[in-house]
């Protein structure tokens, strides 16, 4: 037999496909390399070199394709994380902002605090003086003031005293403010 000529089946096992799929490609691709010798269809054997060739060129097409397609993934990425860089900017300055915002709100806090003690220590010797027995209350307010070094911004006016026996005793704030 001739070595230019091969059959269908030889043709098939060198390419690892089925005998069916070359039948199909003889009609199609294989068209030009068949010859029928002896009432059977034989392949050129340049048939082969040519279907390699083909392959080989397809699969430089298809990689082209594929750096062009990665080409563009790559650029959608890279617009995507400066986005994110963005937003992330955005975020820590708004995470800044906060914290001045918190830092500020804490000093308020503490000075409400030491407003809060300073009231408070106020009222204590308010409360002491009163146990004490004194009668006189701007006299003991003037000294609470004096002592604590606190100027007020108005005196509380005395009432007039009034000589009854049955009226009841009024509580220290109804007297300073009454």
């Amino acid at each position: 037999m001739n070595k230019e000529y091969i059959s269908v089946a030889e043709f098939a096992r060198i390419k690892g496909i089925s005998k069916q799929a070359v039948y199909k490609q003889c009609s199609t691709k294989l068209k030009p390399y068949v010859i029928i010798v002896d009432g059977r269809k034989m392949l050129k054997t340049d048939a082969l070199d040519d279907m390699v060739k083909s392959e080989v060129n397809h699969s430089q097409r298809a990689s082209s394709t594929d750096s062009v397609e990665e080409v563009d993934i790559i650029e959608f990425l890279k617009e995507q994380i400066k986005e994110k860089d963005i937003q992330i900017q955005r975020l820590q300055e708004s995470e800044k902002e906060k914290d001045r915002h918190i830092q500020s709100q804490s000093e308020k806090l503490a000075e409400l605090l030491a407003q809060s003690n300073q009231l408070q220590q106020n009222n204590q010797l308010l409360i002491k003086m009163l146990g004490d027995g004194s009668t006189d209350i701007n006299t003991d307010t003037e000294a609470v003031v004096k002592e604590e070094n606190i100027i007020p911004k108005e005196k509380p006016k005395q009432q007039p005293k009034k000589s009854t026996k049955k009226k009841k005793r009024k509580g220290l704030l109804s007297r300073l403010f009454g």
